[in-house]
């Protein structure tokens, strides 16, 4: 359904800029292939954008609170680079979004629990 809205978007927008272009006859064709890059772009964020609200149902039905590595870094007061190394190396359990993270909190205190636990050793 998502890719169907996706596409029923980019084809609306294409039959516009169609319809446009009797008038911009006269534009520059470096202004009209701008135009086309922009309209790309607008299709990219939707993909992005509906990919964001897919996940957002999937937690809002777990019941769960998901974290940025941005708030876990200030959260626990370390880098958010150090944030996104744990989340590669796996030492915290997480989603890659884009070019972030995702961390479900329920996962978060279990590695300060256990990290706490191994210092304590």
């Amino acid at each position: 359904m998502d890719k169907k809205l996706i596409y029923l978007s980019q084809k609306r927008l294409l039959q516009r800029i169609q319809r446009a272009l009797p008038v911009t006859r006269s534009i520059p064709i470096h202004l009209l292939e701008k135009l086309e890059q922009s309209a790309q772009s607008i299709v990219d964020v939707l993909h992005q954008i509906i990919e964001e609200k897919r996940i957002e149902k999937e937690d809002k039905a777990d019941g769960e609170i998901w974290l940025t590595s941005a708030e876990v870094a200030k959260q626990i007061n370390i880098h958010v680079k150090t944030v996104g190394r744990y989340c590669r190396e796996k030492k915290i359990k997480a989603k890659k979004v884009g070019k972030g993270w995702l961390i479900n909190k329920r996962d978060l205190e279990k590695f300060l629990k256990d990290d706490l636990s191994d210092k304590q050793l």
